[in-house]
């Protein structure tokens, strides 16, 4: 009963606004149904299939950009490893790999609560995102299908291409792969020099990973080293922000514990103070873990 009458509120139906975002573009689209609305966009790799769908239960407008890949079960596996990367990576949205179909897809969604409604930027944001994630990462995926390397192998090699692409490093050797766009044929550069002097980073970004490197992928609660999630000291519902000053590291146990409550309240004990790490800090505690690390969180 309040569902509807929140429905009834809407002016208009929320895809109504990317379809006209989609016309705007000159974008092919096509409204299958009420609640769905797919989009053909090109990106610099290949074509994209977006698909936006209207959640009515949710209240939320989905969107799926899928790549024209379909993955074998041998390489389910090192796909998913390399989803898991690229995640870790991944501020908005997530990969995700549907196992009954072998398509990867990217997929992100705007929460429309109380009958809010999306704005054209909105939308926009939200393909520029997926679009965004889908190029960054579709050659590495093409790696680990077609070419048989391991999920590191493929993030390295997608560097380099990068690299060579914006014509930032000079080639001294390549391998015989090569990677393929609708209009280019460039092959994987195995050594590469750098074409100007980048000077080492003094700030670090506030990342997944980042958080995780500095506190030594421990639970900075209990100093457990197990699976790992991030936890507000004080919690956003109490005016927290998401900084390297107020986010640790924490276990399930210990995050499920503390919940919204500040930290007297709730028994626990940070075994230091968190705070930003400085860049040759992070390089440092790096050196504390095997090669190519992935801790499981």
């Amino acid at each position: 009963m309040q569902t509807s009458q929140i429905r009834s509120t809407r002016r208009e139906h929320p895809l109504d606004v990317v379809e006209r975002l989609a016309a705007a573009n000159e974008w092919a689209f096509e409204r299958d149904d009420r609640d769905e609305v797919q989009v053909t966009v090109a990106g610099a790799w290949t074509d994209y299939q977006v698909a936006f769908s209207w959640l009515p239960d949710l209240e939320t407008l989905h969107i799926g950009c899928a790549f024209d890949l379909k993955v074998p079960l041998r390489r389910r596996a090192d796909t998913l490893e390399l989803i898991a990367i690229a995640n870790e990576q991944l501020w908005l949205g997530h990969f995700d790999l549907w196992t009954s179909e072998g398509v990867v897809m990217f997929r992100h969604a705007l929460l429309l609560t109380g009958g809010a409604h999306p704005t054209t930027a909105q939308c926009e944001s939200l393909m520029s995102n997926a679009l965004i994630a889908c190029e960054r990462y579709y050659q590495a995926f093409q790696f680990v299908v077609w070419a048989g390397k391991n999920a590191r192998e493929a993030i390295n090699a997608t560097s380099a291409i990068k690299a060579v692409w914006l014509d930032r490093v000079a080639i001294l050797a390549e391998y015989d792969d090569v990677v393929r766009s609708p209009s280019t044929t460039i092959r994987i550069p195995s050594v590469v020099v750098l074409k100007d002097y980048v000077k080492p980073a003094k700030s670090t970004a506030f990342t997944r990973f980042n958080l995780f490197l500095r506190d030594e992928f421990t639970c900075q609660y209990c100093g457990s080293k197990g699976e790992l999630t991030f936890d507000h000291v004080v919690p956003r519902a109490r005016g927290g922000r998401t900084t390297w000053e107020n986010v640790v590291a924490a276990c399930g146990p210990c995050n499920l514990r503390k919940g919204s409550r500040p930290l007297k309240q709730s028994g626990l004990s940070l075994r230091r103070a968190p705070r930003r790490p400085g860049a040759e800090e992070l390089r440092n505690t790096g050196r504390k873990f095997p090669p190519n690390h992935l801790h499981e969180s």
